[in-house]
């Protein structure tokens, strides 16, 4: 079942990541792509809700913060195959949306996704998610991830702090 979700991630991402990725963090020219940069958001949401959906029914796909027994480092979170490039496409949509408020003043709407926002807090709180997905990919954005300054970037796209 997680490799299946793996391959879904993997297989249906690709467009609308392009078309976000490419229209926010590289052309940056809103007037331009605004319609692109809307349809690739709503094709994010659209998936968003799918694996939503599916955290509801079985939570045990995804990962929910739980660790190895016998860990008291913390360096040995129960991770599967899905939650790469699952945790890896919420990073870069939830900061092009950022992005998007920050530096253009655009604010495109955004369902409540409360199981993808603890998800998405569970991955934050891993040192190596961390610095090579989060911080590598504000620093594409160029967003200032300080604290004070961008702890909001911490926050899934669209929910609050505490969902």
């Amino acid at each position: 079942k997680r490799s299946m979700w793996m391959d879904w991630i993997l297989s249906n991402f690709h467009s609308v990541n392009h078309d976000l990725i490419d229209s926010v963090a590289r052309t940056q020219d809103v007037a331009v792509t605004s319609r692109r940069i809307t349809s690739a958001h709503n094709g994010y949401v659209e998936r968003f809700l799918v694996v939503e959906r599916e955290m509801e029914q079985r939570r045990s796909i995804f990962y929910r913060g739980e660790r190895k027994k016998g860990d008291e480092d913390g360096h040995s979170p129960l991770l599967s195959v899905a939650d790469f490039p699952l945790g890896v496409e919420l990073n870069r949509w939830s900061l092009c949306w950022h992005n998007l408020r920050e530096k253009q003043e655009l604010e495109l709407p955004v369902p409540d996704l409360p199981l993808l926002t603890a998800y998405y807090n569970n991955l934050l709180q891993l040192p190596a998610y961390r610095a090579e997905v989060f911080d590598a990919e504000a620093a594409h954005h160029g967003l200032d991830v300080v604290p004070g300054g961008g702890e909001d970037l911490l926050t899934l796209a669209g929910q609050s702090k505490y969902d």
